[in-house]
């Protein structure tokens, strides 16, 4: 794939189908079942100055630039009362905001990693209480840290004992991030660019050969668990992560417009990340790291 449309692949981007109202950090996109207009707020048991309210309010966060732009949706038992988008995909580009737009939708990966394995829970190929060494043979040889300098100097410990699923679930672990934190454990995720791998496999490859933060079950820590959960559904299913989860998730929900990689005819749907600068006092496009 052109490294134009590469991005995470820890990261999914695509639909979110939901009768509630739509933040600009969720995706919408129209699809055979998905509504194209709204029925009115009257229609769907809402107080139309109400809706008009909510609308205003919406455009005027575009407006001010908290946002490049937004889509929303409010819905009442199956009926639509406001559907709208307004802004920008892309303050570089000028492409505008659609219904059908694209979002990255970043930590709501989370609950869908756990549907993937807990459907795999529900079939009896794996238990709370095994080690996750026995879907993941590579994390066997785990290390923890116990210490370390000022120079980044550690000094590591055998585990008690493995970390199990149950703890890989609740980030108890001891897997780092490197999301923050100046230790070396988090330090060693940011210098491998773990969040940054090619695909799962060299994911664990680098996640293998790093300490843990603390022995397993001793505290809580929000981790690189949730990746190293999609790793073992590949284990578990002989299958590609984002193939089992177009498989078993998204194609029978019917979100066509779900997955990993964007295609390069659906880029201009596609909507960019913006920060503020203060400098020019307006958003700029924030640039994806593609290594």
């Amino acid at each position: 794939m052109n490294n134009n449309y590469k991005f995470n692949t820890t990261k999914l981007w695509g639909s979110v189908i939901a009768a509630t109202l739509l933040s600009v950090s969720l995706a919408t996109s129209a699809d055979s079942s998905w509504p194209t207009e709204a029925a009115g707020a009257a229609a769907a048991g809402f107080d139309t100055q109400g809706i008009a309210s909510l609308d205003a309010a919406m455009q005027s966060i575009v407006d001010k630039q908290d946002v490049a732009g937004m889509v929303w949706l409010l819905a009442k038992d199956g009926e639509v009362a406001t559907f709208k988008s307004r802004g920008l995909n892309s303050v570089d580009q000028q492409t505008p905001m659609t219904l059908d737009s694209l979002f990255r939708i970043y930590s709501m990966t989370k609950p869908v990693t756990g549907v993937a394995l807990m459907k795999l829970y529900e079939q009896g190929l794996w238990k709370f209480d095994d080690p996750i060494s026995k879907h993941a043979p590579e994390l066997g040889n785990l290390r923890v840290m116990t210490s370390y300098d000022e120079d980044g100097n550690t000094t590591l410990e055998a585990l008690n004992r493995e970390p199990t699923m149950r703890e890989l679930l609740n980030h108890s672990a001891g897997f780092g991030y490197g999301l923050g934190g100046s230790d070396p454990v988090n330090n060693a995720f940011r210098d491998t660019a773990v969040l940054f791998s090619e695909d799962l496999d060299d994911l664990v490859a680098k996640v293998k050969d790093i300490p843990l933060l603390f022995q397993p079950g001793e505290q809580w820590s929000y981790s690189i668990s949730v990746d190293l959960q999609g790793y073992i559904v590949e284990q578990i299913t002989g299958m590609k992560f984002g193939d089992y989860l177009e498989q078993e998730i998204f194609t029978p929900l019917g979100m066509s417009d779900t997955r990993f990689y964007v295609q390069p005819e659906d880029r201009e749907r596609f909507a960019e990340v913006h920060n503020w600068d203060s400098e020019r006092n307006r958003l700029v496009q924030r640039p994806h790291r593609t290594d």
